[in-house]
């Protein structure tokens, strides 16, 4: 593979597990605002699609890392969401308390409108974009690839996810350097995240499992063989007696 066309064909292949990704979920799509070896702020590909449906791609991923980040995010929850007494009392006595409600003095037509119109609000920010900037190589991607990623991050402020897809690991002073931005912009409600090869890999694979065609000609019940069969016994018969 010659160095030139070694950033094509990583990027074509995440395209060919984009399509397949689109021709399952229906609501997914993607542009290339650049051909390749051309600036593009980091941005290889830009994917669009529902709001968190990039977790669901990081857990098909990496699927044993999810589970225990989720596991230690429980943990945390049971011991910093506990309540004191006053509080919970004070917060019961608030609900009991009767409340002017506006609403009730507005005709039908305008709190339906109203719905209608949040429903729409709705709808419009349920679509995020997802940035990947991809790296085809076989190495543990290093520091200065995640520094050189996380400056793309301003450059590309409509989208909310950033991935940096290849390599098969991070080496530590990468990995430390993904930390600092993961905790700079999380207040930005950002993700930023590494994927590796394998993860990619088993992306691919759960989609390409998904878009297999179906058996076109079912096998035929077994009681329509068993007498086809016994059939074709019969007549075999028949020809050794004549």
């Amino acid at each position: 593979m010659s160095n030139k066309n070694k950033g094509r064909v990583g990027e074509t292949r995440v395209i060919r597990v984009i399509t397949d990704i689109m021709d399952v979920e229906g609501n997914v799509d993607f542009t290339r605002h650049t051909n390749t070896n051309t600036a593009d702020g980091g941005a290889d590909i830009v994917l669009e699609h529902p709001e968190g449906f990039i977790d669901t791609l990081l857990e098909i991923a990496e699927p044993q890392k999810t589970e225990s980040s989720d596991s230690n995010n429980e943990d945390k929850d049971t011991t910093q969401n506990k309540e004191p007494t006053s509080s919970i009392a004070a917060e019961d006595k608030l609900q009991s308390t009767p409340s002017s409600d506006s609403d009730s003095d507005k005709p039908v037509a305008d709190i339906n409108k109203s719905e209608s119109q949040s429903e729409s609000n709705k709808t419009k920010s349920t679509t995020e974009k997802t940035r990947i900037d991809v790296k085809n190589t076989d190495s543990k991607l290093g520091k200065d690839t995640v520094i050189k990623f996380g400056g793309d991050v301003r450059k590309n402020p409509d989208c909310k996810n950033h991935v940096l897809l290849g390599g098969k690991a991070l080496t530590k002073g990468a990995q430390d350097e993904l930390t600092s931005l993961q905790e700079a912009y999380s207040k930005d409600g950002k993700k930023i995240v590494h994927v590796t090869n394998n993860g990619l890999s088993n992306i691919e694979s759960h989609y390409k499992a998904l878009n297999s065609p179906e058996d076109s000609n079912p096998s035929e019940p077994e009681s329509a063989n068993n007498e086809n069969s016994e059939s074709n016994s019969e007549s075999q018969v028949d020809t050794n007696n004549d």
